[in-house]
């Protein structure tokens, strides 16, 4: 959730934040502290300001504006270093003027800050039921929605997004020419993109982020011709948020090479917003180099994706230095350590990856004493304990494995009724379950497991509307691994045979992408083998022959990767495992891969294990 991306200003993007410093001339406040709150990271308010406006707001002789822009002055002033004062002064100025619903937004605007979700909730919809005015309204629409994403309650979130749009749209049709309408309803794209995104539609956000982009551009060339515009700044920031969203877009169809090319935009314009170490800046520029990291990871930069993953961890590391109250930012830190604990867990740290993965569990657990019930925060625990799982399963003890990816469960279980990304959640720490029972030769447990899981993607496929044929083709292919284990050759091979249609239904969309080249090379690899124990040969060999193909196109792009090579062998000793005619070719074709391995101290045990196997030794 992102309640506050430009400095301290509040969430809502109408008049809001421009009237808020109007009434500080009325007060004859001094020149120095006109300055003070004009600068775009207020210092710490001084108490004796702070306390002399909230004086004058008690006064019962003034006039109650006056009382009322004193409150809303005396809130701004403490929105950044002290924001339980804040809400404080906000609140006094909501019951000086219930109607007007402008300070109720800003006291839910402080306390989402704080991780209060339930009470932020609360004073924005009285507001926007009780606001005269409907851009106060629209305003507070929008902080609901926030929220509501912040809480990941998607459908609650798109309602609010869109109700706030509307009322947006109907100023903007009434005055044509208001540029704030235009840049909230640019704003309410985005955040509807961020809903379809974590949803999962594609199409949708293809809809939405192009209209903000469009909208944000045109605002920006009509700024261009007038100087010192205090919008300037802030539709920058939102022409980075719209490349951020295209690097999302690109990943979520797992085009990286696309997601390289909007990082590369993206990175030097981040680093510019943030050379003054403003917290929201720098969170940004951390959001922005963890996923330069999940991307040059995926290309195999490992090593630049090492990188970027610690700068990610340095700069939000300072930013929630800066900000130990923000809820918000803490939880973005826990999640730069979890992206350098998968890092390490990947490539071969796990001692480090269990460290890292702790440390953002007490971090975690922290935030949920204080908010024991917030979804938001116990699916991140659950993935969290799923990765804890990941790490003692790497190092073999399968007992503690089992014990986090039940904790996890045990997390999960009270949200799963609320559906989408719980359901999704829970099938993967159902997997996991599967895989330890099935390396603890449970082959009746881990095929329980795994069919829970497979329903439960189903599920989340039909009520979304959005099909995933990726995790359905995961669930599939296990389910047919616990099935074979079973002795059950039939439903192993109808769930292998299911997987393998998914994955090349897949690939024939998206024929560049090589990690689905692997999974379907893998998946012809199962209905060989469970064709092979049927005692379905030519099955079996017309699966090995077209995995082969795959292993080879790839063993040619990168000729002297370890990994194709092995792949290739593997398959080999397949084919000559059918004594067919060809066999002595394939016997032949995997002992000189083997020995290449060998020859540059690449093989692993269970390389030369093989290579043992097909020499006859």
């Amino acid at each position: 959730m992102d309640l506050h991306e430009k400095g301290d200003r509040p969430p809502f993007y109408s008049r809001l934040w421009a009237s808020a410093h109007a009434p500080l001339q009325e007060l004859f406040i001094p020149v120095r502290l006109q300055a003070l709150m004009r600068r775009r990271a207020p210092a710490p308010p001084s108490d004796t300001i702070y306390a002399g406006l909230m004086a004058r707001a008690g006064d019962a002789v003034l006039p109650v504006d006056q009382r009322v822009k004193a409150a809303m002055a005396a809130g701004d002033l403490a929105s950044s270093s002290n924001p339980n004062a804040a809400i404080e002064a906000y609140r006094a100025a909501a019951r000086l003027d219930p109607l007007d619903g402008r300070a109720a937004i800003a006291a839910g605007a402080q306390l989402a800050r704080l991780g209060a979700l339930d009470d932020a909730r609360a004073l924005g919809a009285e507001a926007f039921r009780v606001a005269l005015d409907e851009s106060v309204r629209a305003d507070a629409a929008f902080l609901l929605g926030e929220i509501a994403l912040g809480a990941e309650n998607l459908d609650e979130a798109a309602d609010a997004f869109q109700a706030a749009e509307q009322i947006f749209d109907t100023l903007h049709k009434r005055h044509p020419t208001d540029k704030v309408c235009l840049h909230a309803i640019a704003r309410l794209n985005l955040r509807l993109t961020d809903v379809a995104l974590i949803r999962g539609n594609v199409k949708e956000a293809a809809v939405t982020l192009p209209r903000a982009a469009a909208i944000i551009d045109a605002l920006q060339r009509q700024l261009s011709e007038a100087r010192n515009d205090p919008e300037a700044e802030q539709l920058a920031a939102d022409a980075r948020a719209c490349i951020d969203r295209q690097v999302d877009l690109s990943l979520s169809v797992k085009d990286l090479e696309s997601a390289q090319d909007w990082i590369t935009r993206l990175l030097p314009l981040a680093e510019h917003a943030a050379r003054d170490q403003d917290p929201a800046a720098l969170r940004s520029l951390a959001s922005t180099r963890l996923k330069e990291s999940q991307i040059a990871e995926g290309l195999g930069d490992v090593r630049r994706a090492i990188a970027a993953s610690d700068q990610a961890l340095g700069r939000m590391a300072l930013a929630q230095q800066q900000r130990s109250h923000d809820t918000t930012l803490a939880r973005e830190l826990v999640r730069a350590l979890k992206r350098r604990a998968e890092l390490d867990l990947r490539h071969g740290q796990g001692g480090m990856a269990t460290a890292l993965t702790e440390q953002a569990i007490t971090r975690l657990d922290a935030l949920l004493q204080a908010h024991p019930t917030q979804a938001g925060l116990n699916r991140e625990r659950a993935s969290l304990a799923v990765l804890a799982g990941d790490a003692a399963l790497r190092a073999g003890d399968h007992g503690a494995a089992e014990e986090h990816f039940k904790q996890a469960r045990a997390i999960c279980a009270p949200f799963e009724a609320s559906g989408g990304p719980w359901r999704g959640a829970l099938a993967i720490i159902l997997d996991r379950l599967g895989d330890v029972a099935l390396a603890q030769k449970r082959p009746k447990e881990a095929r329980f497991a795994y069919s829970e899981s497979l329903a439960l993607r189903r599920t989340v496929a039909i009520t979304s509307g959005v099909p995933d044929a990726r995790s359905i083709a995961v669930s599939a292919s296990k389910l047919g691994e616990a099935a074979l284990a079973q002795g059950d050759l039939v439903a192993a091979r109808a769930a292998f045979h299911e997987g393998l249609t998914l994955r090349v239904k897949m690939l024939e969309q998206n024929g560049g992408d090589a990690l689905l080249r692997r999974q379907v090379a893998l998946s012809l690899e199962r209905v060989g083998l469970a064709a092979l124990a049927s005692g379905e040969l030519q099955e079996a060999r017309l699966a090995f022959e077209d995995e082969l193909t795959i292993a080879q196109a790839d063993l040619e792009l990168v000729p002297e990767d370890p990994e194709a090579k092995r792949f290739v062998a593997i398959v080999h000793s397949h084919l000559c495992a059918l004594n067919g005619p060809d066999a002595a070719v394939h016997r032949h074709e995997g002992l000189r891969l083997l020995e290449s391995l060998m020859a540059r101290s690449q093989a692993t045990a269970k390389d030369i294990a093989l290579r043992r196997q097909l020499s006859g030794h």
